[in-house]
């Protein structure tokens, strides 16, 4: 055994020379007479190093507390903050329409600040870190209703199918950069629908994160979140192998401290309904709800454009109704067979008739939402399998029909439930262990019907259920029912009150649920990390590398365990070459996050969760010229503090003319001449709106002043070339500044002038009703279009109003 196996790797984040050692003499001296020095001992430099970035990333001065959206929780979904901030170990439960999915994105956006200051408020002078929370869920639908760049748990963990034993997919992972940066960097792991995972999947993960961390705590020390309702469908457990749940593990009995069950409904429109789901959850409907299910029946949606899909219990009865509807269609048929396409180098050796890649391609066809042989007519009802378009709201599960086929490429037009119409291409599905090779089909399936199983995580537009005695497992016509968005959205085939039923060992478990709420002590501490000043703590700029220690480091055995399996990694001095440990975990010298670190300090909270693609952005921008100048880029949230937000008005991207462009959307410096052609026209709308006086210059800085925030949702552009950087990932911090200020805030206005700006109104749905706000759509003011539905709208004089009706001063809009 090489003396290598035995070295321990100190990452010091604060001494006198930050950086990684191989012996503790050296660390020592770094460390020693230090004031608040931090440092830890780690068995291999991956996790050394993943400590260091950690820290680096995560520990900027603190800023000063924002008023969260905690008045907007329940006392239950509080106590789920308070267990968290604590670190227990969380199983969320509940029906639906209690509010989980709002929860999850307040601790999200929320919880690694709260975290923070509630750490630095019990110990000051410490230094505390930002918790890195990642989202999971065992299916792509489920991850994109959860949204938050969360990720099917599969993907995230590194395992795959997660076939094999503990030992295999260990090694699996180590060889897997992003899984091995995944598992070491994680603080809090929020796992959505936990009920479809089965235990034996459960207990792996758990000793995988043992083995990955060299941890013994459940996970390896990561914080746990599961979340999901185990009155739905079951686990699918090996053939001929008894149903075993999550919370029949080993890991769940390690690991949960704290049980949460949400009861109280939040969709208050959707109150009947909510009350009968609840019912037939534990099997226990009254006559009332079965009476009002009862008169969902018979229901006439024949005459509807887009039928309801049909939810049946097994898979003969939905390939006999989707073969029949698509029989009764009259037309030329169009068939599309899913091929293989080869994204990358082909491996030496490899062909396609190889014998372990024909079994492992009928076991990802089996497992695949698409159809191996497609075949789609004009009518035919579909529904889309991927995520084409979600800006358009095109994504898993959405429902369409087929109205016609492309002239030259023979591909289906779909109009969509929500009027979007749109020519669908291919869709590419990576096969597993085969990184170079992919399937490739029309991400469409015929939509008339759709058996139970497949559909559960998805919401549907429109939905005819059977809930009558064809239903054979447990939980089946309550997951079957609870498809539909609403009571108008819901059409009943058949109805038997016996089919709803719970299984026998989740009703147990249920029963024997104890429930924690928050306590008053520990809800005025939430209260005071909430309010408290910010306290004082000294930035330091920790730029990792490999120190020179006493004893020049010869190479790095990464891999400890499993000789067999282990690389080397040559290592000179106090740099590092181009090698194996730079692929594991990215080049160690990363550019300076210059973005985030110019976020103004009363925004840096709601902009955590985007410091990665901020940092993405600071490298892509530090090689281009582009404008406004750095010193302007956040200029809309300098003038605009978060709290003073009365109304937000949406734009596209800045001004690619020289000198123009200032971070304010439609704004430019008083100086310049002439006044852009949209501004003149929002300048026309105001003289007939209200009388406005329209001043020689085109500086909206005193609107932004007043509480109008000027955003827009691509913050630089090149010039002379518009919509240059609409693709380099600015959406996804605006989408997040966008968030904060509709859940942090109450009663704000939001104009969405023109379909760029109006397709934002999606990230405002969680808290339209819940925190007060307003949307003013309308044609976007641009010469092009503001003929066609902006001159007329008035927006300016229904703003105040509204305005108004809230209580607030309005906006003086004489600039």
């Amino acid at each position: 055994m090489s003396s290598s196996k035995s070295t321990t790797y100190y990452a010091v984040a604060k001494g006198h020379n930050p950086g990684i050692y191989d012996n503790w003499a050296t660390t020592n001296e770094n460390v020693k007479g230090f004031s608040g020095c931090l440092y830890e001992g780690f068995k291999t430099i991956i996790e050394a190093q993943a400590y260091l970035d950690n820290y680096n990333t995560l520990n900027p001065p603190l800023p000063p507390p924002t008023i969260l959206p905690l008045d907007t929780l329940t006392k239950e979904q509080l106590s789920v903050i308070d267990h968290l901030l604590k670190g227990d170990n969380i199983f969320l439960t509940g029906g639906g329409g209690v509010g989980k999915s709002y929860l999850l994105s307040v601790i999200y956006t929320e919880f690694p600040g709260l975290k923070k200051r509630l750490m630095a408020i019990k110990n000051p002078g410490s230094v505390a870190k930002l918790p890195r929370i990642q989202m999971c869920a065992l299916t792509g639908c489920a991850t994109l209703l959860l949204g938050h760049k969360a990720k099917t748990l599969h993907s995230w963990a590194g395992i795959g199918l997660g076939k094999g034993s503990v030992s295999e997919l260990y090694i699996k992972i180590r060889r897997n950069r992003k899984a091995m940066s995944n598992w070491l960097c994680t603080d809090l792991l929020i796992i959505d629908e936990i009920s479809m995972m089965t235990a034996e999947l459960l207990d792996k993960l758990n000793e995988i994160g043992k083995k990955v961390r060299s941890n013994k705590k459940p996970f390896g020390g990561i914080q746990i979140l599961f979340v999901g309702d185990f009155f739905q469908l079951p686990p699918v457990n090996k053939s001929n192998e008894p149903t075993m749940f999550a919370f029949e593990s080993v890991a769940w009995k390690e690991a949960i401290t704290s049980s949460i069950e949400l009861t109280q409904i939040q969709r208050q429109k959707d109150e009947v309904f909510q009350g009968v789901l609840k019912e037939a959850r534990t099997g226990t409907l009254t006559k009332e709800s079965c009476e009002i299910l009862r008169g969902c029946q018979g229901r006439d949606w024949k005459e509807n454009k887009i039928r309801p899909t049909l939810l049946f219990p097994r898979r003969a009865e939905v390939e006999m109704i989707n073969d029949s509807n698509l029989r009764a269609l009259t037309g030329r048929r169009y068939s599309y067979k899913a091929r293989l396409v080869y994204d990358g180098k082909i491996p030496d050796g490899f062909i396609e008739s190889d014998e372990n890649f024909q079994k492992a391609l009928n076991i990802f066809d089996s497992d695949g939402a698409y159809s191996k042989e497609l075949e789609l007519m004009v009518d035919a009802q579909v529904m889309l399998i991927a995520n084409v378009d979600p800006d358009s709201g095109l994504v898993n599960g959405s429902r369409g029909v087929i109205v016609g086929f492309c002239p030259s490429t023979e591909l289906p037009i779909v109009e969509f439930v929500n009027g979007v119409k749109k020519s669908i291409g291919h869709h590419t599905w990576p096969i597993e262990d085969y990184e170079f090779i992919s399937r490739t089909q029309i991400p469409l399936k015929l939509a008339y019907a759709v058996t139970i199983h497949k559909c559960q995580g998805s919401t549907l537009d429109a939905a005819l259920v059977d809930i009558g005695t064809g239903n054979f497992e447990f939980g089946q016509a309550y997951v079957a029912l609870s498809r539909a968005r609403s009571l108008e959205a819901l059409y009943v085939y058949d109805f038997d009150p016996t089919a709803f039923k719970a299984h026998p060992k989740v009703k147990k478990f249920y029963s024997e649920l104890q429930t924690k709420q928050i306590g008053d002590d520990d809800l005025k501490l939430l209260i005071a990390a909430r309010f408290e000043h910010a306290v004082e703590s000294k930035e330091i700029d920790i730029k990792p590398v490999i120190a020179e220690s006493s004893k020049p480091i010869q190479a790095i055995n990464v891999i400890k365990e499993d000789a067999e399996a282990s690389w080397t990694v040559p290592v000179s001095g106090d740099s590092l070459e181009k090698s194996a440990i730079v692929q594991v975990l990215g080049t160690f010298a990363k550019s300076a996050n210059w973005l985030y670190d110019s976020v103004p300090v009363n925004w840096a909270d709601c902009l955590l969760p985007c410091q990665d693609k901020l940092l993405e952005l600071s490298n892509a921008l530090t090689s281009k010229e582009f404008l406004p100048s750095k010193e302007n880029i956040w200029r809309a949230l300098e003038l605009t503090p978060l709290e003073s937000i009365k109304v937000v008005i949406l734009g596209q991207d800045p001004y690619p003319t020289p000198g123009n462009a200032h971070g304010l959307a439609f704004s430019v410096l008083p100086d310049i001449r002439p006044i852009p052609a949209s501004l003149k026209n929002i300048y026309k709308e105001l003289v007939s709106d209200i009388g406005f006086t329209a001043p020689s210059h085109g500086n909206l800085e005193e609107w932004a002043k007043r509480g109008v925030m000027l955003l827009n949702t691509v913050l630089t552009v090149e010039a002379g070339a518009p919509q240059s950087h609409s693709k380099i990932g600015w959406e996804e911090v605006t989408d997040q500044i966008i968030r904060s200020i509709a859940a942090q805030n109450k009663n704000v206005i939001f104009v969405l002038w023109g379909k760029s700006a109006q397709v934002k109104k999606k990230l405002l749905g969680l808290y339209l009703d819940k925190n007060g706000h307003r949307v003013l759509e309308s044609a976007h003011p641009s010469p092009l279009s503001a003929s066609k539905g902006f001159f007329g709208t008035k927006p300016f004089s229904k703003v105040n109003g509204w305005l108004t009706e809230m209580g607030k001063e309005p906006i003086n809009w004489q600039t």
